[in-house]
């Protein structure tokens, strides 16, 4: 009954739903509080059906994609059922980012850098797996009756290599006699290979192309990438969800965010190989971390982009702005709130800038990180009349046009939910 009950013997849950877990290095570069965690054996685990709001978990057929520990990456999948199951949702997973070489060794030691900690069945109901890390298989990625993309096939790609899928050195990195290996952009490159030639989406009629967090700026990163890969005659469209993340002036009149990419293209070896949207890279040959910042790269995605983004997330507030309170704005003083305020004026002032006729945008009020992973969100949060859900499958069903919903000042949104982080 334990290996039944017990597949991660950490509290790594903690690190997805509270937002005290994020917190900023000395070098001003977003860290992860992981605990620590001992990887425990899958070997024994009966074969069964996949229940509701599972998943399958694959190993990419690529020996040399490789987690920073050098474990194989991965992805979860869930097949589609009848006429729908050639459409899939595809998530590329979230979890910050480690740019420098002592902080991926840390990372290395978590889920988020080794696919030993795993299990074979990823579920949200808890039952098989009560400890297991809620990796999000709600909202967007559920197959709830609600949810207007139920049977397509899922796929949640799963991170590991803290550089949104676009790392790639040859040989490993010795830090204090820990191998790192940096091959996010082999990762993705073979589960998107794996996905073609194994689970049919070189056939696929439909395909939406999600991630959060790290895996939304990757959503934008790679959307040209999936464009490139899938069959030309398949619909695609992105929907980012809390990856809009700003080049904009902190309190203290730095770049935060910008000084954080630019670290990591060194750490990760991104400058020529890894980053995916070619016209963007020779439009900034010199200065390539703009190829990671969605108000850069935006202007050379050619795929349909539905933006979603919380105009009060604390993630951007710690990452981008530096507002100690951002996690929790109730205790904001008066200027605080105010520097929040601003803020938010400043990211859709932004944001409307990147859009093109073919995009969409929703941006919530509430004060959280990550929105389209979780029901409550997904089908619960109301903006302008709208659920998210509503909002993203009217703009998906006339294949784009500028569909924006912009929320008022918070607190003003009662159907928000009082959850600082998801979980994906």
């Amino acid at each position: 009954a334990a290996r039944h009950r017990l597949l991660l013997d950490c509290n790594i849950i903690n690190m997805a739903v509270n937002f005290a877990g994020i917190h900023l290095g000395t070098e001003g570069l977003l860290l992860f509080t992981l605990s620590a965690c001992t990887a425990v054996s899958h070997a024994g685990l009966p074969a069964r059906p996949l229940e509701d709001a599972e998943m399958q978990l694959f190993h990419v057929s690529d020996p040399e994609a490789k987690c920073l520990d050098g474990t194989i990456g991965g992805y979860y999948l869930r097949p589609g059922t009848g006429s729908d199951a050639s459409k899939f949702k595809i998530h590329l997973c979230g979890g910050g980012w480690c740019s420098t070489q002592g902080d991926c060794a840390y990372r290395a030691n978590s889920t988020l850098g080794s696919s030993s900690y795993w299990p074979p069945i990823a579920n949200t109901d808890q039952k098989h797996y009560p400890n297991q890390w809620n990796i999000g298989l709600y909202g967007l990625l559920g197959n709830d009756t609600k949810n207007v993309y139920e049977n397509w096939t899922s796929v949640f790609v799963m991170y590991c290599d803290g550089s949104s899928f676009t790392s790639f050195r040859q040989d490993a990195v010795n830090v204090n006699g820990q191998m790192l290996w940096h091959r996010g952009r082999t990762i993705l490159d073979a589960a998107i290979n794996d996905l073609l030639k194994v689970h049919g989406m070189d056939q696929a009629t439909d395909v939406i192309l999600s991630g959060t967090s790290a895996g939304g700026m990757a959503t934008y990163v790679h959307a040209e990438l999936f464009r490139e890969r899938v069959p030309a005659s398949a619909k695609l469209m992105a929907v980012p969800d809390a990856g809009f993340w700003v080049d904009a002036i902190d309190l203290t009149g730095a770049r935060r965010m910008r000084n954080l990419v630019i670290a990591g293209i060194e750490t990760w070896n991104t400058s020529k190989v890894g980053a995916s949207n070619i016209p963007c890279m020779h439009a900034y040959q010199s200065e390539p971390w703009h190829c990671y910042l969605p108000q850069y790269i935006m202007e050379h995605i050619t795929v349909p982009v539905f933006v979603v983004n919380s105009l009060y997330d604390p993630a951007q507030y710690g990452t981008v702005l530096g507002l100690a309170c951002g996690h929790d704005l109730t205790t904001c003083n008066a200027k605080e709130r105010a520097q929040a305020e601003q803020y938010r004026n400043e990211f859709i002032a932004v944001v409307q800038g990147t859009l093109h006729e073919k995009d969409g945008f929703f941006a919530t009020a509430c004060n959280q990180h990550e929105e389209t992973c979780r029901q409550d969100d997904w089908e619960g949060i109301v903006v302008q009349h709208s659920s998210m859900m509503d909002a993203v499958n009217a703009w998906y069903t006339n294949s784009g046009g500028n569909t924006t919903h912009i929320d008022c000042s918070w607190p003003c949104n009662p159907t928000c939910n009082k959850n600082y982080h998801g979980a994906c």
